[in-house]
């Protein structure tokens, strides 16, 4: 243990990690900023014309109703899920704050209730 206080010296390692955090986050939302990540088109051919199984809504039931399906060869299933085209910054964490209230989520809204949220006051 007396090494790493060594090596280390004076360095506070919260300090050196809210840096960190703080840099990664603006370097991400510049990059959320400048970059398309518009995500591609699925193409039409491998879409087939006909399936044995359609399932619409790919929530918990609908994944696993299609992955029990699917595992017969010799059925088709077509999983559909409500949406656009999926997109990389879906799945950066810290930037989930500017998805809110766009098309992503549906602009669903709550009521104000004084049974929740007690935790913050």
């Amino acid at each position: 243990m007396d090494v790493v206080k060594n090596i280390l010296g004076g360095l506070q390692s919260g300090t050196i990690a809210s840096v960190l955090s703080a840099f990664l986050s603006m370097s991400l939302y510049v990059t959320y900023l400048f970059v398309n990540y518009s995500a591609t088109n699925v193409p039409s051919k491998l879409l087939m014309p006909s399936y044995d199984f359609i399932i619409v809504g790919g929530g918990t039931a609908g994944t696993v109703l299609a992955n029990r399906l699917s595992e017969i060869e010799d059925w088709n299933v077509l999983l559909l899920e409500a949406g656009g085209d999926g997109s990389v910054i879906y799945d950066i964490p810290l930037l989930a704050a500017n998805l809110q209230l766009t098309e992503i989520d549906w602009k669903y809204t709550t009521e104000p209730s004084p049974n929740y949220c007690r935790g913050i006051k």
